[in-house]
């Protein structure tokens, strides 16, 4: 059985690590007109650091990205309809420095606690947040963890601190977005263009 640790920056030395170099492609799926490279910094998501310092949220593929924004609207039928599609976009962006991210997900990340309690991705946003910032303090450069809708795959939360200037984003756009019918056909939905969606949550 793992014997569970109250955290301290030293202790967090020896957190599971995972590295997310330079280059590497993340995606975002969001609405046309909106910025894919849109930053929180007011505690809206869940591993978001306080302002001024930001986060930025993003998935490690297409699918995943296309899932977080559009799998619960589309129910178990896993089915949209083509007017929600058109209105959506996927856009790749390219990682600009290497970043150091505490793996949340790992099971190793289990043995350590805060205030007592263990590490979960099901916590309240309140201690999640207070994670974040912690191992923002001890030196990681951002959080990756599993996609509650795909288990298996995973969105990445990066940090950017204040440092008393205006802070880049950890990401450049890549290419040209993928329109959201492609993306969501790509990603395992059907599309229906002969149903409101009224009518497909009734069939």
């Amino acid at each position: 059985m793992t014997r569970s640790r109250t955290i301290s920056s030293q202790d967090l030395a020896q957190f599971p690590a995972r590295p997310l170099r330079k280059g590497t492609l993340v995606y975002r799926a969001h609405r046309l007109g909106v910025r894919p490279l849109h930053v929180y910094s007011r505690l809206d998501g869940i591993y978001d650091l306080p302002a001024p310092s930001t986060t930025t949220y993003a998935a490690l593929d297409l699918a995943t990205a296309m899932n977080e924004l559009m799998a619960p609207a589309a129910g178990t039928s896993r089915t949209i309809t083509a007017r929600e599609a058109e209105k959506l976009v996927v856009t790749a962006m390219k990682i600009r420095r290497p970043f150091r991210l505490a793996s949340i997900s790992h099971a190793k990340a289990r043995a350590f606690t805060l205030d007592g309690h263990p590490l979960s991705e099901t916590d309240t946003l309140e201690r999640r947040r207070a994670w974040a910032e912690r191992l923002s303090e001890s030196g990681f450069d951002g959080v990756v963890f599993s996609s509650r809708l795909r288990g298996s795959t995973h969105i990445v939360a990066l940090f950017e601190k204040f440092n008393g200037s205006a802070t880049k984003p950890p990401a450049v756009i890549h290419g040209v977005p993928t329109p959201g019918i492609e993306a969501a056909l790509m990603s395992g939905f059907s599309v229906d263009a002969k149903h409101a969606r009224s009518q497909i949550d009734l069939i």
